[in-house]
């Protein structure tokens, strides 16, 4: 049984060819729509992606397993029914290389990566990765993200500012 979308999900469904952002609460059907739409994404058109290429961002890790889990689940549904298509059995193998990942996980990648880039020495801890704000940060002490920070030399922030 298909899952009956609302107007706005269906929005954000039918939204192309441009990056969106999706914010709603708790329980109102974010995950589903946003399988649906990467699996549309990997899996239908002219020229479908390779999930690889996208970047998805949740705010908790067993949200990004559970978005990770329910794609896999749609791929799977699909090939059922289309056993035969090489592209979609590509993505069930690029599944598990796909950043489908937190905010803090994302950058910690991407500084594992690129550490030579930024001079930054690539046995780096994280401070901290957990949500937090406290009134006594400072945005030039938060050169990444509010909610992820790393010690980084003086010069650095200020060469990020400009």
């Amino acid at each position: 049984m298909a899952i009956q979308f609302t107007a706005a999900q269906q929005k954000v469904l039918d939204a192309q060819n441009h990056n969106i952002l999706v914010s709603a609460a708790a329980g109102s059907g974010k995950t589903a729509v946003l399988v649906e739409r990467i699996v549309r994404l990997i899996s239908e058109g002219d020229h479908p992606l390779d999930i690889d290429r996208l970047l998805v961002v949740t705010f908790t890790r067993a949200a990004a397993a559970q978005m990770r889990e329910r794609i896999g689940q749609a791929l799977s549904a699909r090939l059922r029914r289309d056993p035969g298509n090489a592209h979609l059995r590509r993505q069930e193998v690029l599944l598990h290389k796909a950043q489908i990942t937190t905010m803090d996980s994302f950058f910690t990648f991407i500084l594992r990566n690129y550490f030579s880039d930024i001079a930054l020495d690539p046995g780096f801890r994280p401070m901290c990765s957990r949500i937090f704000w406290r009134k006594s940060m400072h945005p030039e002490t938060l050169p990444f993200s509010p909610v992820w920070t790393i010690s980084v030399p003086d010069p650095m922030i200020r060469s990020w500012k400009s």
